[in-house]
């Protein structure tokens, strides 16, 4: 599924960030597991907090690629829908710079949790 977000900055230096992404869900047939794919990038135009030179300038800000592995607690348990949605969700993300007179920085960052949907 396909995404965008744009913020401009009206107020200090009337500048916009722009991000685009798209992501993909992959289902293991029978097993309550499921694996989404993300990927993402952006472009920003005079916004100083994005400088690493302490000027305005613009280009390609960075990258993200991200991969959600989900299990559904309800196929384990045995569980209802119909008491909500379930899940045992990890995350895991590798974000890095395109430009660089921009700030941005090489990561590696995850995380885990429970989710409920009802």
């Amino acid at each position: 599924m396909p995404y965008a977000f744009a913020a401009y900055d009206y107020d200090k230096y009337n500048g916009y960030y722009i991000e685009a992404g798209v992501e993909h869900a992959f289902e293991v047939e029978g097993t309550g597991l499921t694996l989404t794919a993300q990927a993402s990038i952006a472009y920003e135009k005079d916004i100083l907090y994005f400088s690493a030179t302490g000027i305005r300038d613009s280009g390609p800000q960075h990258y993200q690629l991200g991969l959600i592995g989900s299990y559904s607690l309800n196929k384990a348990f045995n569980v209802p829908l119909r008491l909500g949605e379930w899940s045992l969700v990890g995350y895991l993300y590798y974000d890095d710079n395109l430009e660089h007179d921009l700030v941005g920085t090489t990561q590696l960052w995850g995380g885990g949790g429970i989710t409920f949907h009802y």
